[in-house]
């Protein structure tokens, strides 16, 4: 994709921009397609001027500078700089006047298809994108990417999932502040593997991961009976949790760093005790606080505020909180009761008061 606000001369259709705009003004600066594009790649010739520029295997014609004949030099194109070879790119607007234009051609990084043209691509291979705008000659742009192995990408079959889980294995919504933490990932491109090193980051902390097949003796993680050779899981991990809290744990493969996976997990306290409930200021202007006095978060918790003739004003419920706040602006100036439920999943409080809005 290339993005070029002033390429936008035409405010009524979607522009395409050829690779091989200029007819070859580029020469003697850049490499020669004297090497047409054929079912076998065989290079042939060199560069008239500078030898080490070479010829080139494009993707398609323009009229070359020396003989007119179709086998031009592009503009804009991807080049494999180790093997020399490159592909002229076709763009198209992806909107009227937008300026954002993205390739209409694929580029085949290795031979992989009969016939189609190839950068020759392998591992560790650097590829370049140029572009140059038509109607601004100084107006350049450059990009660059890595090749890894199945071109940098991870097949969707070998991507790997990460989930917070207990220490049977079982995935869970929420930790408590007394929990042990432990992560599970499934990775198919390890399957077989007993260790991942510091290959799970929890907090800037990088920790193991350990083969969870039954059969792993010397793990010092759990092990998860029935789990397959691509289960991986961590120790039992003591992070001084405190409710209120988030955690995230980003898995990226050792070997592939494109593939990385990851998921977050709320805090709640261990034991939810209220004592008693409050809501304010009181009288209210803007804003009002309802919470309560007491120690844990509650896993869920509600209010509800009521005009004195009964009538529903406001409700509003949230998970993993100790406060909800209600902007009374738009209520009227009178008295008014509210009710509120906290719960951990155990205990229950609740609780119920009046509150007055003077504005």
């Amino acid at each position: 994709m290339f993005v070029d606000l002033d390429q936008d001369e035409d405010q009524l259709r979607r522009e395409r921009i050829d690779a091989f705009w200029d007819g070859g003004q580029n020469f003697p600066f850049g490499p020669l397609p004297m090497n047409p594009f054929g079912c076998d790649y065989e290079r042939v010739e060199t560069h008239p001027v500078n030898a080490l520029l070479g010829d080139t295997n494009i993707l398609n014609d323009s009229p070359d500078p020396f003989d007119g004949q179709l086998d031009g030099a592009a503009n804009i194109y991807v080049l494999n700089p180790r093997s020399g070879r490159w592909a002229g790119l076709d763009l198209f607007e992806t909107g009227v006047a937008t300026g954002d234009f993205v390739s209409v051609i694929c580029v085949d990084l290795v031979d992989v298809y009969t016939c189609v043209p190839t950068l020759g691509a392998l591992p560790g291979d650097t590829i370049l994108a140029y572009y140059q705008a038509p109607t601004n000659h100084s107006d350049a742009a450059r990009i660059s990417v890595k090749v890894g192995i199945g071109g940098g990408g991870t097949p969707p079959s070998q991507a790997s999932t990460t989930a917070f889980v207990n220490a049977a294995g079982v995935q869970v919504s929420s930790y408590t502040d007394a929990d042990f933490v432990f992560v599970k990932v499934v990775d198919p491109s390890h399957a077989g593997a007993a260790t991942l090193s510091k290959a799970v980051a929890i907090g800037g902390k990088s920790y193991d991961l350990f083969a969870a097949a039954a059969g792993c003796r010397d793990c010092p993680a759990p092990t998860l009976p029935g789990a397959g050779n691509d289960v991986f899981v961590t120790a039992g991990l003591e992070l001084g949790l405190a409710a209120g809290d988030t955690i995230t744990a980003t898995y990226v493969d050792p070997t592939d760093p494109t593939d990385t996976s990851a998921d977050t997990i709320a805090i709640v306290a261990s034991k939810l005790d209220v004592l008693d409930f409050y809501a304010g200021p009181s009288p209210a202007t803007g804003a009002v606080t309802f919470g309560f006095e007491g120690t844990g978060i509650a896993s869920v918790m509600s209010v509800a505020v009521y005009d004195l003739a009964g009538h529903l004003v406001w409700s509003a419920e949230a998970a993993n909180v100790a406060k909800i706040v209600w902007n009374c602006e738009g209520a009227a100036n009178g008295g008014y009761v509210y009710v509120v439920t906290a719960t951990d999943g155990t205990e229950t409080f609740s609780g119920r008061g009046v509150l007055f809005v003077n504005r």
